[in-house]
Formats: C-alpha cells, sequence, structure tokens
C-alpha cells in the first residue's frame, strides 16, 4: 500500500478468495485506487473431497440440484463478490468488473448476482472490450 502511494499505474494480482482479495482495502486518503477487477473465470471451488462431502450433506438434507448448487455455485458467487468488492467500497466508487467467463451468460449464473450485474455486455475481442469500457 505504501507503493501504490506513489505509483498507481500498477497491476495486482491476486486470486479470488486469496489473501490480497479479502481484508485489504484498496483506498488511499478516502479514494479507491482500482478501477478494474477481472476475474478469469468464475471462482469455482476445487473438487475435491472436502467440496465432494459437502455435496453430498447437501444433497442428502435439500435434494441433489439444490445440494450442488450450495457446494458449488453459491461459494463461486461469493468469491467473485468479494473480488468486486475490493473495487466498490461505497456508493461514490466506480468501476469496471471484466468476467472472462462464458458460463457467466451461457449457463445464467448472473441471475444469482445482484441486480446490477445483470446489466452486463459480451465482448468477444479486445477492441470490443475497449468499446464497451470507453462508453462506461
Amino acid at each position: 500500500m505504501k507503493q501504490l502511494r506513489y505509483e498507481r499505474n500498477v497491476v495486482i494480482y491476486s486470486v479470488a478468495g486469496g489473501k490480497l482479495m479479502e481484508g485489504i482495502d484498496y483506498r488511499i486518503d478516502n479514494e479507491t485506487i482500482l478501477s478494474t477487477v477481472v476475474l478469469v473465470g468464475l471462482p469455482f471451488p476445487e473438487w475435491n473431497d472436502i467440496t465432494l462431502a459437502q455435496s453430498e450433506y447437501f444433497s442428502k438434507k435439500f435434494g441433489r440440484e439444490l445440494g450442488t448448487f450450495l457446494s458449488i455455485t453459491v461459494p463461486a458467487i461469493r468469491k467473485s463478490l468479494q473480488a468486486a468488492g475490493r473495487l466498490i467500497r461505497d456508493e461514490k466508487d466506480k468501476g469496471v468488473v471484466i468476467i472472462l467467463d462464458r458460463r457467466f451468460v451461457d449457463f445464467r449464473y448472473f441471475r444469482y448476482f445482484p441486480p446490477q450485474w445483470r446489466n452486463f455486455a459480451v465482448f468477444y475481442n479486445l477492441t470490443g472490450l475497449k468499446n464497451l469500457i470507453t462508453s462506461f
């Protein structure tokens, strides 16, 4: 954060759910210093013994469809919102959240996000992305 006070034209790389995405307020003098958050893929949990056990537990309790949703989809939504939360900290903040994952649209995951996330646009190349950001 000390370095960011003097040099703001930087890229910060992090993993959704990692140390740099949770608990750090990227603000200097009450100003958010981030302008964009890029999610390279929705942050679905790794399929391992823990995830399998959670899925089995929720499936037994609530049925297979809801069990899978609670153990796989909900954590991805939570991590996505936490990542965006580094960018938008109060009502005066603005910025761009870019999700590089077709599943957001193709599998209609956008319906599980806040209403303002449903006002999205799809781009297919760098020119399209630049045009969207410029119009924003």
